[in-house]
């Protein structure tokens, strides 16, 4: 079979811009190789945390900028109390977006204790020991980690 014009004349494998036009790919896609859900979401009341939505199917091919989407980097808003005793052991909730079950809060360079996700914007835990000061409070999830500068105070 040959390809041609409107007017029969033969076109060639590299025609040029007369009849293909090379497209930048902006956005390249990515094919799932296995079923990929995303958990509910969830409030300790209506949603249980093993809920699970298939996200993804196997063998669906995508945008690589809907894959990146899912994994949206946290953000810290507040830190209630924003001042504990550097002996630890107080109770504390940190406010923001994007936790989800596998948040993990420090407070310095010091993982937080008896941490609780309640859901994706509220995270409950009590704070390490640590020296006196001024200390930023991270949250690291799979889409990245949130940073509340100078966010909580040991006295």
């Amino acid at each position: 079979m040959t390809l041609v014009k409107a007017d029969g004349t033969t076109v060639a494998k590299s025609p040029g811009g007369t009849v293909l036009e090379a497209q930048a790919e902006a956005d390249p896609k990515v094919k799932v190789l296995i079923n990929v859900y995303r958990d509910s979401p969830y409030d300790g009341a209506n949603y249980p945390t093993a809920e699970k939505q298939l996200a993804f199917r196997a063998g669906q091919i995508i945008p690589t900028s809907v894959w990146n989407a899912e994994f949206a980097a946290p953000t810290i808003t507040s830190v209630s109390p924003a001042t504990g005793a550097a002996a630890g052991g107080t109770a504390v909730t940190i406010t923001g977006r994007g936790f989800g079950k596998d948040a993990a809060p420090k407070f310095g360079a010091t993982a937080a204790t008896n941490i609780v996700v309640v859901n994706a914007t509220t995270i409950t835990c009590k704070t390490p020991a640590v020296s006196a000061g001024a200390v930023d409070v991270t949250v690291t999830t799979t889409g990245g980690t949130a940073t509340l500068t100078g966010g909580y105070t040991f006295v």
